[in-house]
């Protein structure tokens, strides 16, 4: 879970301490935007984690994309999730997404 951490904290660090940022925030956002947040997230997660462990970094690259495009089922529940849980923070949930895919950071 920590270097999901610092791989949001290098990647986002204005939108993780900006006042009530939520998947709220996120959901009205182009589908432009929405697309390279969630691509940024997911390739520096998966680049810190293969620090530790390559296995889990190559799994949570093939979680997200299909070679280099992302994988539409993916996209869909991520979005689905962010909006469900529209109070808390995206990068969390999609934290969250790649732990229940690909198991804990740091194992």
């Amino acid at each position: 879970m920590r270097q999901a951490a610092l791989a949001c904290t290098l990647f986002c660090p204005q939108i993780l301490v900006a006042e009530g940022f939520a998947g709220e925030t996120f959901s009205t956002w182009s589908d432009e935007v929405q697309n390279a947040y969630l691509q940024n997230m997911v390739v520096m997660s998966s680049m810190v984690s293969a620090r530790t462990s390559p296995t889990h970094g190559d799994c949570i690259s093939k979680w997200f994309f299909d070679g280099s495009s992302i994988r539409p089922d993916r996209k869909a529940e991520a979005l689905a999730t962010i909006s469900e849980y529209g109070a808390h923070r995206p990068e969390a949930i999609l934290i969250a997404l790649m732990e229940r895919a690909c198991g804990p950071f740091g194992s």
